[in-house]
């Protein structure tokens, strides 16, 4: 089993880990490399267009009964990882998730 996940950098907490919103899934690789730029458009307090930047691409294997969704299976996890050009944006939806839907937790990678 393959799956990519596009994960949005969020912030930073006060131990300088990074915190990221999981943004899109596929079942292939869309090919994006470091530095490339990208737009991810949204719709979750209001219709958003946020101008991002890939940070990071990394792999993450699985074996049997490790992956939670797939655990009859071993997984290859590919998260690319991207930055918001406007950080002002990533405030606001941060916001705005924190207040309507406090039980959503981004994922740490």
């Amino acid at each position: 089993m393959f799956i990519c996940q596009i994960g949005l950098l969020s912030l930073i907490t006060e131990e300088n880990e990074p915190i990221f919103y999981t943004m899109a899934e596929y079942s292939f690789d869309p090919g994006l490399q470091v530095g490339e730029e990208l737009w991810i458009n949204c719709n979750i307090d209001k219709k958003r267009s946020l101008k991002v930047k890939v940070i990071s691409r990394e792999k993450i294997v699985y074996q049997k009964g490790c992956y939670q969704d797939y655990k009859d299976e071993n997984v290859l996890v590919l998260i690319i990882n991207v930055e918001a050009e406007d950080r002002e944006q990533i405030l606001e939806i941060k916001n705005f998730l924190a207040k309507h839907n406090p039980g959503i937790k981004p994922s740490l990678k």
